[in-house]
């Protein structure tokens, strides 16, 4: 994981906050047809609901995709929710 300590804790400091919410999101995704991959789906979407850009500027938070989907699947892993077996 290429995040800062800093800036992951920040992360799923975020997360922590909507995690109770995740499962009925993840309830309403499944039935979506136009969500092709569940897992991906639901990693972005909790990504995005953190609203990371409040926080740090484009030239603080400079992540790959994939730096940012590793780190946010390791903070979900952490606070219980374990998005590895999500299929639709």
């Amino acid at each position: 994981m290429k995040m800062t300590a800093e800036h992951y804790a920040a992360l799923e400091g975020r997360i922590a906050q909507i995690v109770a919410q995740i499962p009925a999101h993840v309830d309403s995704l499944r039935t979506d047809p136009r969500v092709k991959d569940l897992r991906t789906r639901v990693v972005w979407d909790v990504y995005h609901s953190t609203r990371m850009h409040q926080l740090y500027s484009p030239q603080e938070w400079d992540y790959l995709d994939s730096h940012i989907e590793t780190a946010t699947k390791r903070a979900l892993r952490n606070l219980g929710v374990d998005v590895g077996n999500l299929t639709k």
